[in-house]
């Protein structure tokens, strides 16, 4: 669906770098996506930095305006994924656990992350099915299915999610996408909880 792309710069009147501008056509989209990225909050001291900040600047603003074109989630650049590591998230000293399935009892209980209203009826999922994998993901998780579809619409990774009433409405195509970006989906269902 890609139909083009354009990048512009724009400087101060020294010819410092203030940011740079990407629109992206789509070919099912009437209007364009436009990203601007500055370079006050991109710019690391780096050779590449240092010695490239057009280029530099210019591929960080395709990574984002590609992400929010296309939906691309769980995608980052080098520096990005060391900044998030040492910043946010340190690796943890032993290795993460399998998250298990909810016990019948559990699994049963309201969630309340969304003003009080239950997960998506046990059985509407076919088991065994993408749409039911990513469910127990969510709901082993403390998510709802207004949760994803919340976090579906907002970033643009479920077509339609606001037309969809639960998880077997998912299409399996997504379902699939998101379950192999498992680490960012919950944290993108993390960031809309709140």
């Amino acid at each position: 669906m890609f139909d083009g792309i354009e990048f512009a710069f724009a400087e101060t009147e020294q010819g410092e770098l203030v940011s740079c501008t990407a629109t992206i056509h789509v070919k099912n989209r009437s209007h364009p996506v436009v990203i601007t990225e500055y370079m006050v909050e991109c710019k690391k001291n780096t050779d590449p930095w240092n010695n490239m900040p057009h280029r530099m600047l210019r591929n960080r603003t395709l990574c984002q305006a590609s992400r929010v074109a296309f939906g691309f989630s769980g995608i980052q650049h080098e520096e990005e994924v060391i900044d998030v590591t040492a910043t946010v998230s340190p690796m943890p000293a032993e290795p993460l656990k399998k998250i298990a399935a909810p016990k019948a009892e559990e699994a049963s209980k309201p969630a309340t992350d969304d003003g009080g209203l239950a997960p998506t009826e046990p059985g509407k999922t076919k088991a065994g099915s993408p749409q039911a994998e990513l469910e127990t993901l969510c709901v082993t998780n403390g998510h709802t299915f207004n949760t994803l579809q919340k976090f579906g619409e907002e970033s643009g990774n479920i077509p339609d999610a606001s037309a969809m009433t639960g998880f077997a409405e998912v299409p399996t195509d997504v379902c699939k996408r998101l379950l192999r970006a498992q680490a960012g989906l919950l944290k993108g269902l993390e960031l809309v909880k709140k």
